[in-house]
């Protein structure tokens, strides 16, 4: 079995690549050319070839990373050793400032709501209250898990409650799309949205469990089968709306999905997490601990006999 060791992860990953490869200029080739400059996101023609073949890329690259990851999911390990990281510790409180300035943006509007003016309803404007207060939360959790990166002193595991807070606030984000009066089909951007939230909804519960080692048996093949979708989605949701934001065409943007910078953080937290701590170490993490703990206590056990 050592010669197949990371397959799983070398396929999952290069299907990561193409994806984003392919489906980062098409997405932007699409939105100078085929959506309304209304500021409705709208297509101009939702027939046309090119709406298929974005959509195809992205469903071949999440169908084979998933199987990838599943097939060789014994050879996928996160690694939970607590030692210091410092690029991720540094990726972690640029994700807790961005979700913090995405709390925000939420905050005024909530606080600028008018029913008149507005694709929301009073059902939305809950819903945002509570996405902004967990939030809050989640953007703490990234500063203590930041701060443990940092000093390499625990890797967080301690954090059981609050490592939920991402979850959560990923749900709500999820729940107040399907709060707002839209067409699904008509909005180019909505579909992508919906997936990127689901895929890493899926991958931070998945982490909350293996980092605070909770119920986590056999869960590490879902940081990469769910986390490099959940990535490359989210990277096609901010990467052409930045673009275009930046090229002075913010009208080819539906007004409520723009360009969110925590969408952007979070992708290069779970690249991170991916790339660092699960691709090349091979095993599953509990299996790895416990050859891990036995080596110790054997070394121990040959340590006092010597001294004995």
């Amino acid at each position: 079995m050592e010669k197949n060791r990371n397959v799983g992860f070398l396929i999952s990953t290069i299907a990561f690549c193409l994806v984003a490869v392919v489906a980062l200029p098409l997405r932007t080739y699409q939105f100078l050319t085929n959506i309304k400059a209304d500021e409705t996101g709208f297509f101009i023609d939702p027939t046309s070839p090119l709406i298929y073949v974005l959509y195809g890329v992205i469903g071949a690259g999440v169908v084979i990373s998933l199987a990838a990851a599943l097939l060789y999911k014994k050879e996928l390990g996160y690694d939970r050793i607590a030692q210091k990281r410092p690029v991720q510790g540094i990726i972690a409180f640029l994700t807790a400032v961005s979700i913090l300035y995405n709390a925000a943006v939420d905050l005024n509007t909530i606080l600028t709501y008018s029913p008149e003016t507005s694709d929301m309803t009073k059902v939305s404007i809950y819903v945002l209250i509570a996405q902004s207060v967990f939030a809050v939360l989640a953007a703490i959790y990234f500063v203590v898990f930041g701060i443990s990166m940092l000093s390499g002193a625990t890797n967080a595991s301690e954090y059981k409650i609050i490592s939920v807070a991402p979850v959560v606030w990923f749900m709500l984000r999820l729940v107040f799309r399907f709060t707002i009066a839209i067409s699904y089909i008509k909005v180019s951007d909505i579909i992508l949205d919906l997936l990127m939230l689901a895929f890493m909804l899926i991958f931070f519960m998945a982490f909350a469990q293996l980092n605070s080692k909770v119920e986590s048996k056999g869960l590490d093949w879902k940081l990469v089968g769910f986390g490099l979708p959940a990535a490359v989605l989210a990277l096609l949701c901010f990467v052409p709306r930045f673009l275009m934001f930046v090229l002075g065409r913010k009208e080819l943007i539906y007004s409520g999905s723009s360009a969110d910078y925590c969408d952007l953080a979070t992708a290069l937290f779970v690249m991170s997490i991916i790339f660092t701590r699960i691709g090349w170490i091979g095993g599953n993490a509990d299996d790895r601990e416990e050859a891990l703990a036995q080596a110790q206590a054997q070394e121990q056990a040959e340590s006092e006999e010597v001294n004995g």
